[in-house]
């Protein structure tokens, strides 16, 4: 009701006559809706927003985005059960990621047109984010972090240069807010999770990018040397090593640039740079995965940069 102005079931009303024209712009999967392409309906509907529909939209992200995670309430070991004891997210799953989603292609899709006749998509964007990781990093407590967790891939790629300040700031300073994400329990009969994840994929999306490669390389080497371990896979250490395998590299920058960034890594954080020039040696049969990719930005290359074999 927030969001739209008018009550849910009038938005499911007009929905439902949406899904049935011979070429429906709108679908329904048991309780929830979604566009059939959210980037069409994206640059046919934009130019219809108004001012009112962005503070809407603002007011709705900072509500949402803002409210700590219940579950957080529970020991590491008893969160797998909090939807069973009552403490579940106030909004779904699906309310949270659209909202971020749609945050992340306003940025991209609309970084230079003004929308509501305000500013534009990358404006409203950076604004949005920079108000949720200040607040983030004012409470000493990294809950607001952790509750950020699912959704921090798209908030960094909707403001990349406001969310790596950010992630400086967190990880500064003696007690360091950010180091409190790494949660994962040591035991327990059920899988680890942990917040720090996807902020580790975040990272990841930005390098990506070579404008952004150093700055997500040098967050990631300061998690690696604030990681306290865990039973997780998923290790800032981890991250580092996938970007830069030089047979698989993870980021579109060249292999000079890739060069300088190390370089750079080696001079600011030499205990973890070393361990990642261990890690980069080559050897027989070793694997790599793919990071994770941007969703909106086009800073993944289609095709890869030729690589070097193992003789080489």
């Amino acid at each position: 009701r927030q969001l739209a102005g008018y009550p849910y079931e009038e938005v499911a009303q007009d929905l439902v006559r949406y899904a049935h024209e011979s070429d429906p712009p709108v679908r329904q999967i048991g309780s929830v809706w979604s566009l059939i392409s959210k980037e069409d309906a994206w640059r046919l509907l934009t130019r219809y927003l108004t001012a009112q529909d962005m503070k809407r939209f603002r007011d709705v992200i900072l509500d949402v985005f803002g409210t700590l995670d219940p579950a957080l309430e529970l020991s590491v070991d008893e969160r797998w059960m909090a939807s069973a004891v009552g403490k579940s997210r106030p909004h779904s799953m699906h309310l949270r990621e659209g909202l971020a989603d749609n945050l992340a292609l306003m940025a991209t899709r609309a970084s230079d047109a003004l929308l509501g006749g305000t500013a534009t998509g990358q404006d409203h964007a950076t604004g949005i984010v920079a108000h949720l990781v200040r607040q983030a990093n004012e409470d000493p407590s990294g809950q607001l972090w952790a509750s950020l967790s699912d959704v921090l891939p798209l908030l960094a790629e909707a403001a990349p240069d406001v969310f790596l300040n950010a992630i400086d700031t967190a990880s500064a300073g003696t007690d360091p807010v950010i180091r409190k994400l790494f949660m994962d329990s040591s035991q327990g009969a059920f899988p680890a999770s942990s917040a720090h994840t996807p902020l580790l994929w975040a990272l990841e999306r930005l390098a990506w990018s070579p404008d952004y490669l150093s700055g997500a390389a040098l967050a990631l080497a300061r998690l690696a040397r604030l990681d306290p371990g865990g039973r997780l896979a998923n290790r800032p250490g981890n991250s580092l090593r996938g970007i830069f395998v030089l047979w698989y590299p993870q980021t579109a920058a060249t292999f000079e640039e890739r060069l300088h960034v190390l370089d750079m890594l080696r001079e600011q954080e030499p205990t973890i740079s070393w361990k990642l020039m261990i890690a980069l040696l080559p050897r027989p049969h070793e694997t790599a995965n793919p990071t994770d990719a941007p969703r909106w930005r086009d800073w993944k290359p289609e095709e890869r940069e030729a690589s070097f074999t193992y003789t080489e």
